[in-house]
Order: C-alpha cells, then sequence, then structure tokens
C-alpha cells in the first residue's frame, strides 16, 4: 500500500493512481503532480487518502518477510478482545480492523511499549 493521508499530501508530490469521488468520478489522474489548488479539491469532494509514489507502505500492515512472535499476538489479541467486546468480528470491516489492531499492538509489545 503507498496512500496516505491528505494531511501528509504537499504540492509536487505524484499520483500514483487516479484520485476519484465516491461515485467513482475522476478528479485526477495517476501521473499528475499535486498542488494547492488539489489538496483543496480532494477536501471539498471527501477524498481523505491517494495513491502516490514513493509513499511508504501502511506501517500497520506486516511485511511479507516480518514475523512477529505468536505470544505477542495472543496477549494483543487477548487485549484488544476487551475493546472489542461489544462488536460484531463477523462483520468484514469489524474484523480487518481488529486484525490491523492486533499486529499494531504486538508490534508495540515487542518495543516494549506498555499502553498503545
Amino acid at each position: 500500500m503507498g496512500k496516505i493521508g491528505i494531511e501528509f499530501l504537499a504540492p509536487g508530490m505524484k499520483l500514483k493512481s487516479d484520485v476519484k469521488d465516491i461515485n467513482g468520478r475522476l478528479l485526477l489522474p495517476s501521473g499528475k503532480d499535486i498542488t494547492e489548488k488539489h489538496l483543496t479539491v480532494f477536501r471539498a469532494w471527501g477524498i481523505t487518502e491517494v495513491d502516490v509514489h514513493g509513499a511508504a507502505p501502511d506501517e500497520d500492515e506486516p511485511a511479507p518477510n516480518e514475523e512477529i512472535n505468536p505470544l505477542l499476538i495472543k496477549r494483543a489479541e487477548e487485549e484488544l478482545g476487551i475493546a472489542f467486546r461489544h462488536t460484531d468480528r463477523g462483520n468484514n470491516a469489524v474484523r480487518e480492523i481488529f486484525r490491523l489492531s492486533v499486529v499494531r499492538r504486538a508490534r508495540l509489545l515487542a518495543k516494549g511499549v506498555a499502553g498503545g
């Protein structure tokens, strides 16, 4: 993933993929350099993130060869199970949010961060 939030965009960055509104209407094609005017248009149309060249992969997504200690995963799942106890983990979106939260929490546990 190379998507970043529009709050981190700066004029001069180059789009890696098309930016479309919620209805699929093209707002800005890939390959264009982003300008201040484009940032205003993105905000007006409710665009929250775009794919740009050079963006780092999503830090909450495990790298393909990254191994996270299974004991830390289990501990993170137990801790977050409390926070997610009133959610429907059968729902695909909730399940994915839980998974990403577990990965992030396990990474923090590996770094020795107590709260997070």
